[in-house]
């Protein structure tokens, strides 16, 4: 909302409870700064939901002029920005505390049954629309694939879907982070326990505010980013880097990152294994 309000746009802020009770932030930007009338009716809705360890603030951190949230606002969009369960935005839940083990056994998998849905339903009575356009990015897209394909209800509601860095398998992923599927899932639960991961902490913030701040730093700032997402300087602004470091990585849960893990050992897309079969017929009855 700071961001938003900082480059002179409206913004609102509003809270989503999904059907398993997560709490979930979601920010609106309602009008550009051409003004609240529009000559053309009701502004389009356009959902935009980030990616995996990001939040809303993706589709922000640029200046305006190079912003998609903004762009889009000041295109005649009514703007709608998600924030995924367990990240720095979204760590409510109406029967859990973050300090507890059963706030973060989720996955992609429940974002894209339950986080979707459920933000999608809030936009469309919010708005008196009966469609909205999706635009996701990376983890976003993973998320839209599922929620698409097995929920048509859901699907009927999308007016179009912009899949941007779409990931439907990382069989040929390169970046650092990939190699956790190098491990077995219990040696990750060994070594980053069973709740979040990497979540948006002070000691992220205090090196975005101190190191990352100053221009001579930049490429080691830039490497944190590459470590997360692999070697690519043509597509990370540098300048920006100060910026994107103090939203992002902003969390998610171990599992999550587990489930992630198995996509690389497998090369394919599937349901979370829970690592027997006696457990997957408890949770798929299959």
């Amino acid at each position: 909302s700071q961001i938003i309000a900082f480059w002179g746009y409206p913004s609102e802020e509003y809270e989503v409870t999904t059907e398993d009770g997560y709490i979930l932030s979601i920010n609106r930007i309602p009008y550009g700064r051409t003004g609240r009338v529009s000559s053309k009716g009701p502004r389009p809705a356009v959902f935009l939901q980030h990616g995996l360890l990001a939040d809303a603030s993706n589709w922000i951190t640029n200046f305006e002029y190079n912003s998609l949230g903004f762009m889009l606002a000041d295109a005649g969009y009514d703007v709608w920005l998600g924030n995924s369960r367990g990240n720095t935005w979204s760590r409510k839940h109406t029967h859990f505390t973050v300090k507890q083990e059963e706030f973060w056994l989720f996955s992609f998998d429940e974002m894209a049954k339950y986080d979707i849905p459920a933000s999608v339903d809030f936009i469309l009575k919010k708005t008196g629309q009966q469609q909205v356009f999706y635009v996701g990015h990376s983890q976003g897209t993973t998320m839209a694939f599922i929620a698409f394909s097995t929920l048509p209800q859901l699907a009927k509601k999308i007016k179009m879907f912009f899949a941007l860095a779409p990931v439907a398998t990382v069989k040929f992923a390169t970046s650092p982070l990939a190699k956790l599927g190098v491990f077995p899932d219990l040696l990750i639960k060994e070594m980053f326990g069973n709740k979040q991961f990497l979540p948006q902490n002070y000691l992220v913030k205090w090196f975005a505010t101190h190191v990352c701040t100053h221009r001579i730093l930049d490429d080691l700032c830039g490497n944190l980013f590459f470590l997360l997402c692999g070697f690519n300087e043509r597509n990370l602004n540098m300048s920006r880097v100060d910026v994107y470091s103090t939203h992002c990585p902003a969390g998610t849960s171990v599992q999550n990152m587990i489930h992630w893990s198995q996509a690389v050992k497998t090369g394919e897309l599937k349901a979370y294994d829970w690592g027997s079969k006696a457990a997957n017929m408890a949770h798929y009855n299959q």
